[in-house]
């Protein structure tokens, strides 16, 4: 209940008529709207802790995490297990129709994104 709760307060927050035209590309050019949400999204977890995307195309981003600077902080493993691994991709699956996948090992983690069907 409180997870949906979140999603539902993100897709409210988040919600702009660029989400519209991002819609209306994604309808004649999955790729490029893709391409656009990847790099967006990457533009937006720099305040979360460094990272590097090793790959980025139309059909699949990579986020590479080597440390997790919130994962530094003591308690924060729920944080992780529950925004990083569940909240967040279910949000960004409903908004913006992207599959977001997370491989944590430790302190470091990878992100798989890809665009929804």
């Amino acid at each position: 209940m409180f997870e949906r709760a979140e999603i539902e307060g993100l897709i409210k927050k988040n919600a702009s008529p660029a989400l519209l035209m991002l819609k209306i590309i994604r309808a004649f050019s999955p790729g490029t709207a893709f391409g656009m949400t990847a790099k967006q999204m990457g533009y937006q977890f720099q305040w979360l802790t460094p990272f590097t995307v090793p790959e980025l195309t139309k059909q699949k981003a990579v986020l590479n995490i080597p440390r997790c600077k919130i994962l530094d902080f003591p308690g924060t493993d729920d944080m992780c297990l529950v925004g990083c691994q569940s909240t967040y991709p279910m949000w960004v699956a409903e908004q913006f129709k992207v599959s977001m996948k997370w491989n944590r090992q430790g302190n470091s983690c990878t992100g798989t994104l890809a665009p929804l069907k």
